[in-house]
């Protein structure tokens, strides 16, 4: 895969650079409010963490979500990748949730 930026603001979706040409090349849409976090969990894996309190698991090579976690927070303030199966997320009020994927 070529050199990539992932860029994400008050929209719903991701867009994904090429660095070179400085390009949007894909845009994985799903999430229905802003997303806030963005971590990579392997070459061709990334998950998205929104305000619409879901975490979405993303092929990047084939545009598409593989799964959607429903997080029961009051709002998202971290996600991290624990191990190759993982993923954990946290809210305001030190509540975390460590999820499959």
């Amino acid at each position: 895969m070529k050199l990539s930026l992932f860029a994400i603001g008050y929209e719903n979706h991701i867009n994904i650079f090429d660095i070179n040409s400085e390009k949007s090349i894909k845009t994985l849409a799903g999430h229905t409010k802003s997303i806030e976090f963005i971590i990579r969990i392997s070459n061709i894996i990334i998950a998205s963490a929104a305000n619409d309190l879901t975490v979405k698991v993303w092929d990047i090579i084939n545009r598409t979500c593989l799964t959607t976690l429903y997080v029961n927070l009051t709002i998202i303030y971290f996600i991290i990748k624990l191990n190759k199966n993982q993923i954990a997320c946290g809210s305001g009020n030190g509540v975390i949730k460590v999820m499959l994927n």
